[in-house]
Formats: C-alpha cells, sequence, structure tokens
C-alpha cells in the first residue's frame, strides 16, 4: 500500500520501509512522528480512499541537505557575490501506512471469493472470513489451527495487524527511552496515550468487534492501550514511588523467562499427552487428569477448579524459579 504525503509544501509518494528526506521537522533520532496530511492511497493500480488515513514514520536522523551555491551579478557595477545554503532536513523511515486501517477495509469490504459476502456481515463468523479463506487457499486444511481446521487465528493476513501490535509496542518502547524528559512526564505521557488508544479501540468496536481471533484493529488498539496504562502505572509504583517489595515473584519470573517459557510448556504437554496410563474405568488417563479429577475437580465447581489448579501450576514453577533464580541459573539462548 502506498501513499501521497505532503509536508514542508511538498510531496512525497510513500510506502512502508521508504526512506524520505523533507523539510526540518521536531524530534530527534528514535522518534516516532504522525504524517497526517495524506492526499491519495492506493493498492497496487487501485486508488483509496484517503480520508482518516495517517502515515507513521520515524526519524532517523536530523541532518543537513546538499549545499545549494547562490551567486549574483549586477552588470557594469563590479557586483558579484556568491553565497551557498544548506537547508536543515529530516531523515524519514516510513514504518506504517494505515496498517490498521488497511486490515480493516480487507477485513469487511471484500467480499470472500467463495462466497460473495464481505466480511462485515459475518464477522461473528471466523472461518467465512477473507482471512480464513486465504489460509484454507494457500496453507491448506492440514496446516490450520487443530481446533477448527477451517481458519487460523494466526493466519497469513493476521499477521497484518500484529505488525501494528508490533510497532506500538516499540513506539512505546523508544518513548520511555528518552532521557531529555523526566521520567514522571514521559509515564504521564504514556498513560494519556494509552487511555486515548484504549478508548478509541473501544469505539472502533462498534464496526470492527474486539476479537482476537482475528486479531481484529480493534484489539490492537485496545490491548495496545491496556499495556501502556499498565506499563506506565507499574513503572511509576515501582520507579517514582519506590514501591518496590511486592515485585519480587515478577523478578523471579522475569529473570529466566525462556525457562519459564520453554518448561512449562514441555510439562504441560508431557503431563497432558505423555504420562497416561490405563484407568480403572477403561480408557486412557492422563497424569494431569488425574491431578485435577483428584485434587480440584472432586470438590469444587468445573471453573474454579481450573482456575486453583492454573494458580497451582504458576506457583509450582515459581518455586523451581527461585531456585534457579538463588543459584544464578539463567537460560539463554
Amino acid at each position: 500500500m502506498f501513499a501521497i504525503v505532503r509536508t514542508g509544501g511538498k510531496q512525497y509518494r510513500v510506502a512502508a520501509g521508504d526512506k524520505i528526506a523533507v523539510e526540518k521537522l521536531p524530534g530527534n533520532a528514535g522518534d516516532t512522528v504522525s504524517l497526517d496530511d495524506v492526499l491519495l492511497a492506493g493498492d497496487g493500480g487501485e486508488v483509496k480512499d484517503a480520508k482518516g488515513l495517517v502515515v507513521s514514520a520515524e526519524i532517523i536522523a536530523q541532518e543537513r541537505g546538499e549545499k545549494v551555491i547562490v551567486f549574483k551579478k549586477r552588470r557594469r557595477h563590479n557586483y558579484r557575490r556568491k553565497n551557498g545554503h544548506r537547508q536543515q532536513m529530516t531523515l524519514l523511515r516510513i514504518t506504517a501506512v494505515g496498517i490498521l486501517l488497511g486490515y480493516w477495509g480487507l477485513m469487511t469490504l471484500v467480499p470472500v471469493p467463495d462466497t460473495g459476502v464481505a466480511g462485515r456481515f459475518v464477522l461473528d463468523q471466523p472461518d467465512q472470513l477473507l482471512s480464513a479463506w486465504l489460509d484454507r487457499t494457500i496453507l491448506g486444511t492440514n496446516h490450520l489451527w487443530v481446533g477448527a481446521k477451517t481458519w487460523d487465528p494466526e493466519g497469513l493476513l493476521s499477521t497484518v495487524p500484529a505488525v501494528g501490535t508490533m510497532l506500538l509496542g516499540t513506539f512505546a518502547g523508544r518513548w520511555i527511552a528518552r532521557q531529555e524528559r523526566t521520567l514522571t512526564d514521559r509515564l504521564a505521557g504514556l498513560f494519556a496515550v494509552g487511555a486515548l488508544t484504549m478508548m478509541l479501540g473501544l469505539v472502533w468496536h462498534w464496526v470492527f468487534p474486539i476479537n482476537k481471533s482475528i486479531w481484529s484493529s480493534s484489539y490492537v488498539l485496545f490491548t495496545a492501550g491496556m499495556g501502556a496504562v499498565s506499563l506506565a502505572t507499574c513503572m511509576w509504583i515501582i520507579d517514582v514511588m519506590q514501591v518496590r517489595r511486592w515485585t519480587f515473584p515478577f523478578v523471579v519470573y522475569g529473570t529466566n523467562p525462556m525457562l519459564a517459557f520453554l518448561g512449562s510448556g514441555l510439562m504441560a504437554r508431557m503431563i497432558s499427552s505423555i504420562w497416561t496410563w490405563e484407568a480403572s474405568a477403561g480408557g486412557r488417563i492422563s497424569a494431569q487428569g488425574f491431578v485435577f479429577n483428584s485434587l480440584y475437580a472432586s470438590w469444587l465447581p468445573p471453573r474454579e477448579a481450573s482456575f486453583a489448579y492454573a494458580l497451582s501450576f504458576v506457583a509450582l514453577w515459581f518455586l523451581m524459579l527461585w531456585g534457579a533464580w538463588k543459584r544464578r541459573f539463567v537460560l539463554k539462548v
């Protein structure tokens, strides 16, 4: 997707990944700027409505352009002047051209080839959406999510808004890393932008529902905003107010994230599908099923039993990670 943007009295054709030099914009290297004066947008040979489209860019550097020589001469007056000028320029890298808007348009306006129905009429049926058709066509049903077989929540088209999630996280990290502002100002800005992003996600929810299964654009905004608000709140409590005693369990987990992720996943797979034996009532039972039925489901309702089992699993891994933390063992890849 490309766009025609106007800045500094000039027009530029841009696409994601392009680098352009424009007349000086305020900001430092690493900052994110938005170019909202979009004159035209398109995808391939098709022109799209640019209303509401915003182009995001990252400042690479503040530089000076090539020197321009200005020579003045007056006949019969022996007047000659030679001056040089180097325009202040900002070098930008285009990071996104309406990623979320483009995904919204594809998922709601484009008819699905095998049904001819636009996605906005079947948003509650993930297997009838354009993303599901694309995954079935390119990947085949044997390579889709085993729980559905007709659509995949982590498919090809849903990677587009996932990139938007990644970019929003990158922008938040760069904002926090800016040293020319006080930490309190940075956290206040992060909290305000996060709250605004959450509200935008809730408003968008009315036309493009918040749905993780299709990684909807409203889901991206709402979860990114929620993450920004949570991060700003935690950093304010920990780094500004210096209230840190309650963070010890998170320090233990955060010190060894790879061991926690890989180890817990491997253990879950082993106790649910590998460690199994013949049950007295016939059939086979896994170690997970035996522990769950014996210690939790025997006296708790199903939902509370599942919650208690999950808490026990987290507590067990905390104890193992605590042992690794005390011995300064960290798994690195």
